[in-house]
């Protein structure tokens, strides 16, 4: 049973994953290879957000992508893609 300190932990690793997505420091590419590392330990993205914040609601749209990745219901490609529109919609908002 994984702790709230562990989930907190956890969660740490997808925002600073969004975060570097969203400024260009790593591609939707990585970030996939990424998710996969994190799936196939059995560590998945918690929506436990608040949806007032901007930021968090960012974090949100980036964990609902790596979810649906994790579960295998998107390939990598299309992953890779929905990324793409992710950053796209994030920068017009900036």
């Amino acid at each position: 049973m994984t702790t709230s300190q562990e989930q907190q932990e956890q969660q740490k690793l997808f925002n600073r994953t969004a975060e570097l997505l969203a400024d260009d420091k790593i591609t939707p590419e990585q970030a996939c290879s990424f998710i996969e590392t994190l799936r196939d330990a059995g560590i998945l993205a918690d929506d436990i957000l608040d949806p007032e914040n901007l930021e968090q609601e960012k974090q949100k749209g980036f964990n609902e992508i790596a979810g649906v990745y994790a579960d295998y219901k998107i390939t990598t490609e299309e992953a890779c893609e929905v990324f793409v529109e992710w950053i796209e919609e994030w920068k017009n908002r900036a």
